[in-house]
């Protein structure tokens, strides 16, 4: 899978002003950190079935697509 142009352009910006956002409000990127922490301790079950049925439902879509090419 190929990044859009747009982003592969720009992805060094990109980092960089990610990185200013984190040097100027670290307090607030804590903050996302703890709540991502606690929602992968406290819930990692959910998250865990919840990413095999995305997968599962990715898997079903390619296959769905090989199926319609073959004649």
């Amino acid at each position: 899978m190929k990044i859009p142009n747009w982003l592969e352009q720009h992805f060094g910006w990109l980092g960089l002003t990610l990185t200013f956002l984190v040097a100027i409000f670290p307090k607030t990127f804590a903050k996302i950190g703890m709540l991502i922490r606690f929602a992968f301790t406290n819930y990692w079950l959910q998250l865990g079935l919840f990413t095999i049925i995305i997968l599962l439902l990715f898997v079903y879509r390619l296959l769905l697509k090989q199926q319609k090419k073959e004649p």
